[in-house]
């Protein structure tokens, strides 16, 4: 009879057959790789005998076969590597099996500084868990604050950067205007960067979040038209929402932060529509590729037919 045991890591259910009692198996989810425990084995007469003989036809299920009398094809499988066949449990995005829903820190324990920097740690160091558990309902007030909270850290680091690049080289006029090494610069140079940061501080979150509904409104309807969108809009939007409000963290690395958000947003939302609709990653990839690859295809006809209206 199959062993069923819980990962010492993250939790999730194992079920391995009873041949691998003892041996090391490796969870599917986490990649821990544990002991399998030792089963007790009832006495080889009690069991009743297996009927091998019997097939699966359309319609059959595990419900109608006599116990003891499963087929072969119905039955886990007894490989302790191979990942556990949970009955009546839907297959998730690249085949993972779709468990419990207990979403990120930043809705188990409430908005705070400490759950913004536990969910951002579970985002980056896990993503295919972090979508895996992202619930896919529960309003959109969660995922949206996530991501402004992520979107005003981004966009301040932005503007400071840009401002400390343009008083190191003199780009800015009006850092020319000050004294060199006075204490009228210093206060200069610190009164615009506080000035400039409040300004995407407020501004930068609400563009963010416009961006947020209205990207994952375009994604929901390309997957809709590819027929992979198996669950409410609300699903896309907490995806792009949280992906989001993480990598518009990256513009805190100096110099190619601001240039990798971008990439990373796509490779991101690709991987967690698919966990989160439960569709193929390619079906995920075009929905999130497409439509920037027709946006890019409008602006340069755009740009053709202008250029071509100036040169006429």
């Amino acid at each position: 009879m199959p062993i069923e045991f819980s990962c010492s890591q993250c939790g999730k259910r194992l079920r391995v057959g009873d041949d691998a009692a003892g041996k090391q198996a490796k969870c599917p989810s986490c990649g821990a790789v544990q002991p399998v425990p030792v089963a007790d084995r009832a006495p080889e007469a009690a069991q009743p005998a297996r009927d091998n003989s019997q097939r699966l036809s359309p319609g059959d299920n595990v419900s109608q076969f006599p116990s003891g009398n499963v087929p072969r094809s119905l039955e886990p499988s007894d490989n302790p590597y191979a990942a556990p066949a949970e009955s009546g449990m839907p297959l998730g995005g690249f085949g993972e099996p779709s468990g419990p829903r207990h979403g990120p820190a930043w809705e188990r324990n409430g908005a705070s500084i400490g759950s913004f920097l536990a969910t951002v740690k579970e985002f980056y160091l896990a993503p295919l868990q972090f979508f895996l558990q992202m619930r896919r309902e529960g309003g959109l007030g969660a995922p949206l604050s996530f991501a402004a909270a992520g979107s005003m850290i981004g966009f301040s680091a932005t503007v400071i950067y840009a401002l400390l690049i343009q008083a190191i080289t003199g780009q800015n006029e009006a850092f020319r205007e000050i004294p060199a090494g006075g204490p009228e610069r210093v206060g200069f140079m610190i009164g615009a960067v506080i000035g400039s940061c409040c300004c995407p501080a407020v501004i930068g979150p609400l563009i963010a979040l416009v961006c947020i509904l209205l990207s994952a409104a375009v994604f929901h309807l390309t997957l809709t038209a590819f027929g992979s969108a198996n669950f409410s809009y609300e699903t896309t939007a907490r995806v792009v929402a949280y992906v989001v409000g993480s990598t518009m963290l990256m513009p805190l690395l100096p110099l190619c932060g601001f240039y990798l958000s971008p990439v990373a947003q796509a490779i991101y939302c690709a991987i967690g529509l698919a966990h989160a609709q439960e569709c193929s990653g390619g079906a995920a990839a075009a929905a999130v590729l497409l439509p920037a690859m027709l946006c890019g295809a409008a602006g340069l006809t755009l740009l053709f037919a202008v250029v071509f209206m100036i040169g006429a």
